[in-house]
């Protein structure tokens, strides 16, 4: 009996853990395209930040990802905006080569590089042509 307590107990709190809420998001996608042009593509992107704490050098990654979801290339490219404010918007206009299969692309978001952020509309998306 003293041992359904114990274990009853040890799920209780390790069910107390599960009810965590996911972390909002700190940056939305507004508007994105990626067109094929031969051997390149054009990166088009609008972003705002919205999380509550400024973001310092934004950087965005592009997952390019094959018909089975398998990710082919990531491609990356930073905003020119040194810090971004909650409500703020920036674009990046970038090109790159195309990664060869790739139909779709998901957007990952980064500050100073190194640590991820959640972002609102990732996608995927797919590779205009």
């Amino acid at each position: 009996m003293k041992f359904m307590l114990i274990a009853l107990g040890i799920l209780c709190l390790c069910a107390s853990g599960a009810d965590k809420k996911k972390k909002p998001p700190d940056v939305q996608i507004l508007d994105v395209k990626v067109r094929r042009e031969v051997d390149r593509v054009t990166v088009d992107v609008l972003v705002r930040a919205i999380g509550e704490k400024p973001i310092h050098d934004l950087v965005l990654a592009f997952d390019f990802m094959a018909s089975g979801k398998s990710v082919m290339a990531t491609k990356q490219a930073g905003v020119d905006e040194e810090t971004l404010k909650p409500g703020d918007e920036a674009s990046i206009h970038a090109q790159t080569e195309y990664p060869t299969r790739s139909i779709e692309y998901k957007v990952r978001a980064f500050q100073q590089g190194d640590r991820e952020l959640v972002v609102a509309n990732p996608g995927p998306y797919p590779i205009l042509d």
